[in-house]
């Protein structure tokens, strides 16, 4: 089971992103079962780094850039984010397609880039509520769309690299960020996430493909989920800094394989 700790542009301050860390590190002490993500924005990533983690607990990015060098002010390189240890990069993240026009076509690059470099990607899909609307039919064809965008060239990737892709679904309605308020159903979120797995499977050849969901999730609803195995864990937004909210979740979690 994977916990995805997305911090998003929080907290203000180093002083207060090293008590969070240390906090979740502790909580993650306890939950031996449970692989923990911490993905915090790039001006603690680099400070945090300098911590020895648990074995069950990794360092990621919430982005990187598509080339390893050149003349690209204010990016950061897969090849350094490797190179300093890191070890995911969360991609498409819809908050970067929307505020930063990033394209289907940008993500492929940067995606190809980081696994090229070794590195586990997460990429995020997911619908807006107009297409959810529409019900199941159109939201597959949406996410058949969007990782196909996202995923050209990708069967030219050796088979060890390919594995280190994981999906993120987490619809654009539901993240909190845009005003989400509650999370999917946790049988469609199942459904969709079976979903993808076949897709990949039948596309890709791949078996046993990680799904996260994400989406308005926190302690009071992430039990809905965990009944479903075909959910392999969660991206988690807004509760992902605070305190309290992580303690739980990780406690609600420990125990799940």
């Amino acid at each position: 089971m994977i916990l995805a700790l997305n911090w998003k542009l929080n907290p203000q301050s180093l002083e207060e992103a090293n008590k969070l860390f240390d906090k979740t590190l502790n909580f993650s002490s306890k939950a031996k079962n449970l692989q923990i993500l911490i993905l915090p924005p790039f001006q603690y990533l680099f400070n945090l780094n300098n911590y020895k983690l648990p074995f069950n607990v990794s360092l990621g990015a919430q982005n990187c850039f598509w080339e390893n060098s050149g003349s690209y002010t204010g990016e950061v390189s897969p090849l350094f984010l490797k190179q300093n240890n890191i070890s995911y990069v969360l991609l498409g993240h819809s908050e970067r397609r929307i505020h930063l026009r990033e394209t289907s076509a940008m993500i492929n690059k940067k995606l190809l880039a980081a696994l090229n470099a070794n590195l586990k990607v997460i990429l995020c899909i997911g619908e807006d509520e107009k297409i959810h609307s529409k019900g199941e039919k159109s939201i597959k064809s949406f996410l058949r769309f969007q990782i196909n965008n996202s995923l050209k060239n990708f069967d030219s990737l050796p088979l060890s690299l390919k594995h280190n892709l994981i999906i993120a679904y987490e619809p654009i309605w539901a993240i909190s960020g845009f005003g989400g308020k509650s999370p999917e159903k946790p049988q469609i979120a199942s459904n969709l996430s079976l979903f993808i797995k076949n897709y990949f499977k039948d596309k890709y050849g791949l078996n046993n493909e990680l799904v996260l969901y994400g989406g308005s999730l926190n302690s009071k609803n992430i039990t809905n989920f965990l009944d479903y195995e075909t959910l392999d864990g969660f991206l988690i937004g807004k509760s992902s800094v605070n305190q309290e909210e992580v303690k739980e979740l990780i406690e609600i979690l420990k125990n799940k394989k």
